[in-house]
């Protein structure tokens, strides 16, 4: 009896150790990463790999791509799993996933359609370095040292750098009442000022109206958050973030 489970134990650990070491011949594999396995290849039949139908969608389909895709998807590591609890990671340097694995398992690797947003652009094509473009990227060690907001946000500065953006409008040339300046991008949000005044408006009501708080001041809930939105229309207001700004006073 003692011999036979010997044999059988034999016959197991063999067969995991040629999943784990079986090379398709095409450039879709997944690799192990631990400190003992020195990068072993985990054989591309034991993952199945699923692309999102269409950005946002959150509807993915099989594909029967043999490669990695290079552009156009990026990882989801929010759904990519495996059924015996292996972790799965993306490889940026080598447009890769990386699988760590002690056991034999099955991987479902998700990709969604990468849609780059505004503040994409911005900081992957429009920042080189500091200065270029008019562009500072404030670290709190870069070019205003000290003098940097230090919130790893990318600002300009300049006497005119040219920042300006069309919002609200699509046409060719863009109206003068729907140009803006960028301020400064902060993780994927932009902060846009209007390059030309909206009117003339009182704070709240009329100028002998004393309520100074701006909660419940009619420049806040008549004017920005009323009149002004409703005439960009909801294909453009549905791109501004709600956001709490902290007031003094």
């Amino acid at each position: 009896m003692k011999k036979i489970l010997v044999i059988v134990t034999i016959i197991t650990l063999g067969l995991i150790g040629i999943l784990f070491n079986y090379q398709n011949n095409n450039d879709k594999a997944i690799y192990e990463s631990s400190s003992t396995s020195n990068n072993k290849i985990v054989s591309s039949n034991a993952l199945t790999m699923m692309y999102e139908t269409e950005a946002g969608s959150g509807e993915y389909q099989v594909t029967s791509d043999t490669t990695w895709p290079q552009e156009g998807y990026v990882f989801n590591e929010q759904l990519s799993a495996c059924e015996n609890g292996s972790e799965l990671s993306w490889d940026d340097e080598n447009n890769r996933v990386i699988v760590s694995t002690s056991v034999s398992d099955k991987c479902y690797v998700y990709f969604d359609v990468y849609a780059p947003i505004f503040s994409d652009y911005i900081i992957n094509d429009i920042y080189i370095e500091d200065g270029v473009n008019g562009l500072y990227y404030h670290d709190g060690v870069g070019t205003y040292g000290t003098l940097e907001a230090g919130d790893n946000s990318y600002r300009f500065a300049g006497a005119d750098p040219n920042n300006y953006v069309c919002f609200g409008s699509d046409e060719e040339t863009c109206p003068a009442d729907n140009l803006y300046r960028i301020i400064w991008v902060f993780g994927n949000q932009v902060k846009l000022i209007k390059n030309a005044r909206i009117g003339y408006n009182y704070w709240s009501g009329s100028i002998s109206n004393d309520n100074n708080t701006w909660s419940s001041s009619t420049l806040n809930t008549e004017i920005l958050n009323g009149t002004y939105l409703n005439t960009l229309g909801s294909e453009w207001t549905s791109k501004i973030a709600t956001t709490s700004w902290k007031v003094g006073g």
